[in-house]
């Protein structure tokens, strides 16, 4: 029974992982940026998440929509363009797991 729970889980799991994207406020400029954009690649292609980079000075739209003030800034989101949890700053390949189990719903 246990297995059975699961595997449904699993399923259920599946279907949110592909309706979820990832969305990375970045600038040429900026050295914490540069530092994280191979982390976030990596953290994204671990977990078959969409990842759109977007550029601070080439999109003021995004910039206004999203409210960015500060960069690097990570934005979760489902498909349907609720945000899920927002991250300021650095983040490490462990915080951006932590945070990806807590939108999820499982164990860090």
């Amino acid at each position: 029974l246990k297995l059975l729970i699961l595997i449904d889980k699993l399923k259920n799991l599946k279907e949110f992982i592909v309706n979820m994207k990832v969305l990375d406020f970045y600038a040429d400029w900026c050295g914490p940026c540069k530092t994280l954009a191979p982390i976030i690649k990596q953290f994204c292609e671990n977990n078959k998440l969409t990842l759109e980079s977007i550029n601070v000075e080439d999109n003021d739209d995004l910039v206004q929509k999203y409210k960015i003030r500060n960069i690097p800034v990570i934005v979760f989101e489902d498909l349907d363009g609720k945000e899920l949890k927002r991250l300021v700053g650095m983040q490490t390949q462990d915080n951006l797991t932590k945070v990806y189990k807590e939108i999820m719903g499982t164990d860090a």
